[in-house]
């Protein structure tokens, strides 16, 4: 599971370029903050850093530029990207699609139950999918696996993007 502390940032910086290639160089990455990004790359230590790392990520998911689709107006960056790439992407395994969508969507119920006491049990429920486990025991392990989760799911939309762009 070890991967360079550089390679979310990488995988999200590499989706970004293949989008721009697939769909008319329009961006889906903008960082609002640099610092915030360069926070994905840090390690974790604790309760608070587990926090800092997952707001940061929630603020680079959250301002995916997506156009709006048909039913999917107003929602969540994540959401219409999956209402924009699933009539787009002939040729893609739309299921691989589905599935780091998935797990992108669980990390930020992570990020919500952290901070919002209500949702706890949402967050409880995306660790234990994620493989983590609730409680944490181990932050710095805990982002490490948020991390490799967020790195295969951003390379997968990568990928099908890619196998997508060269089908007929």
């Amino acid at each position: 599971m070890l991967r360079h502390p550089r390679a979310l940032v990488g995988a999200i910086d590499y989706l970004d370029t293949v989008w721009q290639l697939r769909f008319n160089k329009k961006k889906l990455v903008h960082f609002e903050s640099l610092e915030r990004a360069a926070l994905l790359a840090l390690p974790v230590h604790s309760a608070d850093g587990f926090d800092t790392a997952l707001s940061a990520f929630a603020d680079v998911v959250g301002h995916l530029s997506v156009p709006d689709q048909p039913g999917a107006q107003d929602q969540h960056p994540l959401t219409k990207l999956d209402a924009f790439l699933a009539p787009r992407l002939q040729g893609a395994n739309a299921q691989r699609i589905h599935d780091a969508l998935t797990t992108l969507t669980l990390i930020k119920t992570v990020r919500h139950g952290m901070q919002h006491s209500k949702a706890a049990p949402d967050a409880a429920a995306a660790l234990h999918t994620l493989g983590i486990g609730y409680p944490v025991r181990d932050w710095a392990w805990a982002w490490d696996a948020i991390r490799h989760a967020a790195i295969n799911a951003f390379e997968a939309l990568r990928e099908e993007i890619q196998v997508s762009r060269r089908s007929p």
